[in-house]
């Protein structure tokens, strides 16, 4: 999942206008990558860590007699 949605943001970014023609599609790229993608890195983190440690509980109430 993130590899699909980190992956498409070049391809993305190249569709806006050049930097050096209008300077505002630069500002665009940095909220982007600072607002939008860290936001949702933090997610899927949260995410993973609660998965991972939902398996460690799992896993140690199969070892108990």
């Amino acid at each position: 999942m993130l590899v699909g949605v980190l992956g498409l943001l070049p391809l993305a970014f190249t569709a806006l206008p050049d930097p050096r023609v209008r300077p505002g599609s630069a500002l665009i790229v940095w909220a982007v990558l600072g607002v939008a993608v860290y936001p949702a890195l933090v997610v899927l983190g949260r995410w993973y860590v609660v998965g991972a440690e939902r398996n460690e509980r799992d896993t140690v109430d199969l070892e108990r007699p």
